[in-house]
């Protein structure tokens, strides 16, 4: 199953988008951010791909101004990478 995950510069951000996708129907989940990624706030959410439309409209409904990106984890020769979505 692939998963996106969602990073915002503020935590405040984080939790309301995920309650905005919980709400929508979609299963989200506050996760300590990889540290691969930089962010400034230390979690991010997590979601299904499958939601990405989802969690798009949340972004735009919540004017969420600290919001970094969407990324995805992808593990080669056992080292994992995250790259970031442009369109899913």
């Amino acid at each position: 199953v692939m998963e996106i995950i969602a990073v915002f510069a503020s935590r405040t951000h984080t939790m309301q988008f995920v309650r905005c996708m919980r709400a929508s129907g979609a299963s989200a989940t506050v996760i300590n951010t990889p540290r691969q990624i930089m962010s400034s706030c230390g979690v991010s959410a997590v979601f299904r791909a499958g939601a990405i439309s989802v969690a798009r409209r949340c972004i735009t409904m919540g004017r969420f101004t600290s919001f970094k990106g969407f990324y995805q984890k992808i593990v080669m020769n056992n080292t994992t990478h995250y790259v970031v979505v442009k369109n899913v």
